[in-house]
């Protein structure tokens, strides 16, 4: 019985250590379940970027010596990442804006007057909000695709 554990045991870690390098090597032909191809590759952003977009936003506040960045009412992880990895700079100041509103426009022309204001934003809610309609002062600065995918982080400045 002990042979059997430890041979089951050995095997499983092996499995792991294959799919973790095979996923670093290669993720679009990883062997993963269908469910984490989804969230880790394909369809969503998966968080590729993440880091240099922090970067930029940092970049940003140096330059600018106090900068605001909107989010949306939404747990996305284009909102998650830079509330988590930015929450120790006392340049960057969080708000959440619920874009359904009638007067988010308002909101950001108001919150733009007091300092330099950014957005960053994924693919699909600059399509569900009409973003780039609504808002026309938001210039887009920058891009950063997914290498496997159509999906997309972006990040826009107001700019009246």
């Amino acid at each position: 019985m002990r042979n059997i554990s430890a041979a089951l045991a050995l095997v499983t870690c092996l499995w792991g250590a294959f799919s973790a390098f095979q996923y670093i090597r290669n993720p679009a032909h990883a062997p993963l379940t269908t469910a984490d191809r989804h969230q880790y590759v394909k369809t969503w952003t998966a968080g590729y970027h993440l880091e240099e977009i922090v970067h930029h936003l940092r970049v940003e506040a140096d330059r600018s010596g106090s900068i605001t960045l909107v989010s949306l009412l939404q747990p996305r992880l284009i909102h998650l990442g830079p509330k988590i990895y930015l929450n120790d700079d006392p340049r960057i100041a969080f708000i959440d804006i619920d874009m359904h509103t009638t007067d988010a426009r308002q909101q950001l022309g108001d919150l733009a007057a007091q300092r330099p204001l950014y957005m960053a934003l994924d693919a699909e809610e600059i399509v569900a909000f009409s973003i780039e309609q609504r808002f026309p002062e938001l210039e887009r600065i920058r891009e950063w695709r997914n290498p496997y995918s159509d999906m997309a982080f972006f990040l826009y400045v107001w700019s009246p």
